[in-house]
């Protein structure tokens, strides 16, 4: 059964999951007691409605604001901005999940590669020869 409380999110971030997937990472912090973690495979589109959410511009602006999120103890299903937050936009991650293919796509993907490789092998493109840590740290010069 969902509940919807007020939390602060905290500790915000992304990272490269396995080396090859975005995962956004961080902890919502709930009024009444108790935390829940962040941390999912995601495509371009859910961090920038994720971001929205809070009324903010970038993922670092999201760090110490308060927003009523609806949950469950194993998982979020949406964020509402507070009243008075003008930009905030309501996101319905579960919605949002069933709707976009590539949200749904990603996380099996991840599974799929990670039942193939082992802890110390890294996916390598076939076309130009580096890993995705390589790709992702060329992309951003």
């Amino acid at each position: 059964m969902s509940r919807v409380e007020l939390a602060k999110f905290k500790n915000p971030g992304i990272k490269l999951y396995k080396g090859f997937a975005l995962m956004i990472n961080g902890r919502f912090y709930y009024e009444g007691a108790g935390c829940q973690g962040l941390g999912m495979i995601v495509d371009s589109q859910f961090i920038v409605n994720f971001i929205r959410a809070f009324g903010a511009d970038n993922l670092e602006g999201v760090a110490g604001k308060t927003v009523r999120v609806e949950h469950t103890d194993s998982k979020i299903h949406k964020i509402s901005p507070l009243e008075g937050i003008s930009d905030g936009k309501e996101f319905d991650i579960k919605k949002y999940r069933q709707e976009n293919p590539s949200a749904r796509v990603s996380q099996e993907f991840v599974k799929h590669i990670e039942e193939h490789l082992n802890e110390d092998q890294e996916v390598i493109c076939k076309i130009c020869d580096k890993t995705i840590d390589e790709i992702w740290r060329d992309s951003r010069c």
